[in-house]
Formats: C-alpha cells, structure tokens, sequence
C-alpha cells in the first residue's frame, strides 16, 4: 500500500510531524518545563505518537494529561470557570458547523473566524 503513495507526500508528512514535535518542545520548554529539557522532550515526544493518538483531534484528559507529563489542575464539572470554558466549546462548535468555517481566532482584542 505504501508503495501508492506519493513519496513527496510521505516525506511531507513527516516533516510535519517533526515540526509539531520541535513546536511543542519549544513551547513546554519555556513554561511547563523550564528547567527540564528531557521532560519537554518527552511530552513532545509522546503528544506526537501517532499510533496511540490517531488524530489531532484525539481527545486527551486529565488523567492522560497526567500520565504523559503535563502539570494540569483538575476542574469539575460545577467549577464557574469549567462551565465558562464548555459554554465557549459549545459556542464554537456550533459556529463552526453551522457556518461551515474552517478556523477561529481569538485574541484579547478581537475573534476572527475563517470559512
């Protein structure tokens, strides 16, 4: 089956891969592991396994988070601010179903969609 496949587009796959990796490496390295570059190399390591996370809308918890490194609070389901942070998940996806838009961008100042 590979053997179908476009080289370039192998070769372009996996460089995108590599690019996430060197992203959030870079991105752990600065806040959630200042001091530890062989745990921002280790979480970077396994957000990128593409066998156990099969999309880049994969779901992971809290207690994945934990698992694979990351320092994350755990908030329930009646914490104002989880319920604030669903509120704008649902908003999203309707907007985005319903406007068939392709990406949404949120600043302090302004919230540009993409269709």
């Amino acid at each position: 089956m590979l053997q179908q496949l476009d080289p370039a587009l192998i070769d372009f796959c996996n460089k995108a891969v590599e690019r996430a990796k060197s992203f959030a490496k870079k991105w752990l390295q600065r806040y959630m592991c200042v001091c530890d570059e062989e745990k921002a190399e280790r979480i970077a390591e396994e957000l990128a396994n593409v066998k156990k996370y099969l999309s880049h809308g994969y779901v992971i918890d809290y207690e994945e988070a934990r698992k694979i490194g990351l320092t994350v609070k755990y908030l329930p389901p009646s914490d104002p601010l989880w319920q604030a942070l669903w509120r704008l998940y649902c908003t999203y996806e309707i907007d985005i179903r319903s406007k068939q838009l392709v990406k949404i961008f949120e600043s302090a100042d302004v919230s540009l969609s993409l269709s």
